[in-house]
């Protein structure tokens, strides 16, 4: 009789929850799929590439641009959005009785993790996401302790190319360089875009390109005909996986940190 009452009363609660999903932004089909609800997700944008089975979800637009009314077709019971998707259009999904979820960039690898809790809270699994948190900090205060007392190399971290753009002031991409304990030679130029000429006065001896492939190789191109900076001479130019590195959960930004941290000693 106890076991039929548990079966009931899980069989009940698996309803509380989401059963059909959309993702309106990369890092949060991700971390769906992570908590073990990529199966639920009916829809998402083109950009969200991660893992490879949510390449086969249908598509409802662009990051910025959503289609409300392939949305709606969905019938989703949840829609999760940031706050670079057209809030408008969010606007009106909520109008038309869905319910809408929308969170914001995070500034730092902290409020990674607060949005992976959230989401989890949304999906009924906030226990087992807090223990996963818990142990991707502890991988964290690891490399930090790691990298404390290493070479603090000079590091141009490149995210854009027509125009040159690096990462921008309160960037959660910062807390790469951070916790690898390397030097950002562009923390003073505001919102990201720097100039060929910054680069090369900074003299940076780790260039690090997070672009697609064309664009990483072009990038990678143009930093080699510059034979005098330390970073082509070291041979230090390394090409990350752009929406590992741009659009991270908090366990991919663990994997790319360490990544970063090996590229830097």
């Amino acid at each position: 009789m106890k076991k039929l009452f548990v079966m009931v009363v899980m069989f009940v609660f698996s309803w509380v929850y989401a059963q059909r999903i959309v993702t309106l932004g990369p890092r949060l089909t991700e971390q769906v799929f992570e908590l073990g609800y990529g199966a639920n997700i009916v829809g998402n944008t083109i950009y969200c590439t991660r893992p490879a089975a949510a390449q086969k979800i249908q598509k409802v637009g662009n990051v910025i641009e959503i289609n409300v009314e392939a949305i709606a077709a969905l019938q989703p019971d949840l829609i999760l959005g940031t706050d670079l998707n057209d809030s408008k259009r969010l606007e009106k999904l909520r109008q038309l009785g869905f319910k809408v979820v929308v969170f914001k960039q995070p500034a730092n690898f902290s409020e990674i993790c607060e949005e992976y809790l959230q989401i989890a809270r949304l999906l009924g699994k906030e226990k087992e996401a807090t223990k996963r948190i818990a142990v991707l900090k502890d991988e964290v205060e690891k490399v930090r302790k790691q990298t404390a007392h290493g070479p603090r190399r000079r590091v141009f971290f490149q995210i854009g190319i027509n125009p040159l753009w690096t990462l921008p002031d309160q960037s959660f991409m910062q807390d790469y360089l951070v916790y690898a304990n390397a030097i950002n030679i562009a923390t003073n130029v505001g919102y990201g875009q720097i100039s060929l000429e910054q680069v090369i006065v900074a003299d940076p001896e780790v260039i690090l390109i997070a672009l697609m492939d064309n664009e990483a190789k072009e990038a990678t191109a143009l930093w080699k005909k510059n034979p005098n900076l330390s970073a082509v001479k070291r041979n230090h130019i390394h090409v990350i996986d752009t929406t590992m590195a741009t659009s991270p959960t908090p366990t991919t930004f663990v994997a790319i940190l360490k990544q970063i941290v090996s590229m830097t000693r």
